[in-house]
């Protein structure tokens, strides 16, 4: 893989020696029943050309378009070394024939789990394999000892988490090694409490960047560009999106002052 000039790369002592692009490629919108506009022709099109530029970080998820995200990344990656690739993907959300999604956190159905996902893939591994949403209705210790084992046999290098409080990322290091946290965290919303309408326990500038960056732990944000609003789209944007899109259901891309905000921060940057 050619990595493009200036681009940079991170090495953390949890991660050996692999180099991961400092900016990674995410693929909730490779869904085309939930983006507007959305191909899966255009889907791979523009994975490949990030992988061809040098960004190896995928990150992706079982729930993303009920598989197919997954199932894209892995026809996006054919003919590429995996070992230049870092996949993260997610597990505990899934589904059934009608499309109902529950959060499972139980070891039968993590197991189980793991293996439809490396079948959606293509691929023999994951690089980081993360609890995409906690659920307190399962023992954590069954969760993160599950894990564990899956590491153990070679179907995931490192486990991380996504969207766990302090307290419960605590308690999960306890029982398995925690490579990264991913969460919430953008310019405009640095310590988000909310997201998509789903309370989030955690504050990620406030607690998990000091704590990651203590730990030496991996810190993945998520909604970087704030669903668009930080890429340019202005208000009227959310009209355009079809009534299915999943970013209706984001509270914040209906509020002005973010695009306000998001206008005077493009008028500093070009000062």
């Amino acid at each position: 893989m050619e990595k493009i000039r200036n681009k940079k790369y991170r090495k953390t002592g949890r991660t050996g020696d692999l180099e991961i692009s400092a900016m990674g490629i995410g693929t909730w919108a490779f869904d085309p029943k939930g983006w507007t506009g959305t191909t899966d022709d255009e889907s791979v099109r523009v994975l490949r050309e990030a992988l061809d530029m040098g960004i190896n970080l995928i990150d992706t998820a079982p729930v993303y378009g009920l598989g197919h995200s997954e199932r894209i990344v892995g026809k996006a990656i054919g003919g590429y070394d995996r070992e230049d690739i870092f996949i993260a993907t997610k597990c505990g959300l899934i589904w059934d024939e009608e499309g109902r999604v529950e959060n499972n956190l139980s070891r039968e159905s993590l197991l189980k789990e793991i293996d439809e996902i490396l079948g959606r893939l293509e691929t023999e591994y994951v690089d980081l394999l993360q609890v995409h949403w906690p659920n307190p209705a399962y023992d954590i210790k069954e969760t993160f000892e599950t894990l564990a084992e899956i590491k153990a046999s070679g179907k995931a290098r490192y486990i991380g988490v996504s969207n766990y409080s302090l307290e419960d990322l605590k308690r999960a290091e306890e029982l398995c090694e925690i490579t990264s946290f991913q969460g919430l965290y953008n310019m405009l919303e640095p310590n988000a409490s909310s997201y998509h309408n789903i309370g989030l326990g955690y504050r990620s500038e406030e607690e998990i960047l000091p704590y990651t960056g203590e730990r030496g732990m991996i810190f993945l944000l998520y909604s970087p560009l704030m669903q668009g609003i930080l890429a340019g789209a202005g208000a009227d944007n959310i009209d355009r999106l079809t009534e299915g899109d999943v970013r209706r259901t984001n509270p914040v891309l209906g509020e002005e002052k973010y695009y306000r905000a998001a206008e005077e921060i493009e008028k500093i940057a070009m000062e």
